[in-house]
């Protein structure tokens, strides 16, 4: 089958156009898939540190209650101390754990602008006549979108995706970049800040 040319007055997209439409909104989709696993994920994580911490307090509230007013020479504080130190420490690590697990609101947050931000810029030269058929306007609507990646994960998956990956296989990869240092991944010694 062969390409046909746009014509000056044809505001139809070219196999080249199309083929650029369908990587942007897979790239769009993967963003979004990859925000919803992270989320479901973070969620799992603060139910169950707000379960621990629930538990933890109620442990602590057991324990300061056996403490008498005026202990007697057999009560055993040290156990009692223990107990609540120990307690304290727990509800210290899950409390780190919400902390770090609401952060995936940030994330999520960025993910979805980007894909906002993607589509409206598709969306802008695939109703342009003008744009349409330019090959630079494409290639600049990648690099526009390649530079508002931040996050290690997000460039993998865009590399993926535009090196013609599935969805699926792009979102495991960027997954796996996720767990990789920055360095492995690249060289360019950038952190992960969203």
């Amino acid at each position: 089958m062969e390409q046909q040319e746009n014509s000056g007055n044809d505001h139809s997209l070219g196999w080249k156009e199309l083929q650029d439409t369908v990587l942007t909104l897979n790239l769009a989709v993967a963003q979004i898939e990859m925000s919803m696993k992270d989320g479901n994920h973070s969620v799992s994580t603060l139910i169950d540190s707000f379960t621990g911490l629930s538990g933890c307090v109620q442990v602590i509230e057991s324990a300061s209650s056996e403490i008498p007013d005026r202990p007697e020479p057999t009560t055993d504080c040290r156990s009692i101390r223990e107990t609540v130190q120990t307690n304290v420490d727990i509800v210290s690590e899950k409390v780190g754990a919400a902390i770090v697990a609401f952060q995936f609101y940030d994330k999520l947050t960025q993910r979805l602008s980007h894909v906002s931000s993607s589509l409206v810029a598709l969306a802008e030269i695939v109703s342009n006549e003008g744009e349409t058929a330019s090959h630079e306007e494409w290639h600049h609507l990648r690099e526009q979108i390649r530079d508002t990646y931040s996050m290690v994960d997000e460039a993998s998956m865009f590399e993926a995706i535009m090196q013609g990956e599935d969805i699926h296989a792009a979102i495991q990869q960027a997954s796996q970049n996720k767990l990789r240092p920055v360095d492995e991944v690249d060289n360019s010694g950038e952190v992960d800040l969203f």
